[in-house]
This record gives structure tokens, sequence and C-alpha cells, in this order.
């Protein structure tokens, strides 16, 4: 708890709190407090796989905003096999760059980027 109410800055009594009050709201525990600190319990893992989401969302639809008023901006996240990525991916980012210096381009490679792709988490694929 200490670790988190200094991340949050925020007191440690206050995270106990909300932790607490969290947990009545929803009729379960959350954490399984131990001597050596605090563990998620499935439903404090399920919780925090669905929060991620969540955020993850939020910070899309920001960066959709901010793509809307400058169509030259944002997040391009490229999915490819490695091969690609040593030859032909890196002279299309660079050329891409420098047409839109403004966009962030992400690039996935390896096996990890076919499911990234199947996931929607990645807007191309080569």
């Amino acid at each position: 708890m200490a670790k988190a109410a200094e991340r949050l800055a925020i007191s440690r009594p206050v995270i106990s709190r909300t932790i607490a009050n969290l947990e009545h709201v929803l009729g379960v525990t959350l954490l399984d407090r131990t001597a050596h600190g605090v563990e998620p319990t499935v439903f404090g893992k399920a919780l925090l796989r669905r929060g991620i989401a969540v955020f993850d969302e939020l910070r899309q639809g920001v960066e959709e905003i901010a793509y809307l008023t400058d169509p030259q901006a944002g997040e391009l996240r490229i999915a490819c096999t490695e091969v690609w990525a040593a030859g032909l991916v890196p002279a299309a980012i660079e050329r891409l760059s420098r047409r839109l210096p403004r966009l962030r381009v992400r690039l996935e490679q390896g096996q990890h980027s076919i499911s990234s792709t199947c996931s929607g988490s990645v807007d191309a694929k080569s």
C-alpha cells in the first residue's frame, strides 16, 4: 500500500479506505492482505483486467479526438514478420515519418504481431 500511496501521491489510509469502500460496494474481497503485502484475489484480478481495458479505451478515445483535431498526428501500429521488419517496412516508416512528422509509428514483429492483428491492437500487417 505504501508504494501505491507514493505513486498516487495520496496517503495510505485514503487508499485503504477507497479499496474497503469498493469491496463493500462490490460485496467481494479484492485484495488478500498478508505479512508480505497484498495480492489481488480472483475478483481483484478480474477488476484489474477490466480496468486496464477501460483506461486503454479512454486513452484511445482521447487520441482519436486529438487526431480529429489534427489529422496529420496520431499513431499507426504496424505488425509484420522479422523479414519485413528488416527490409521494406523501416524504409516505408522513415518515408512516412518525413511526410507526417507528428505521426507516431509503432512496429510489432514476430509471432506476437499475428495475434495482435487478430485482436485488433494493430492497424496494418505485412
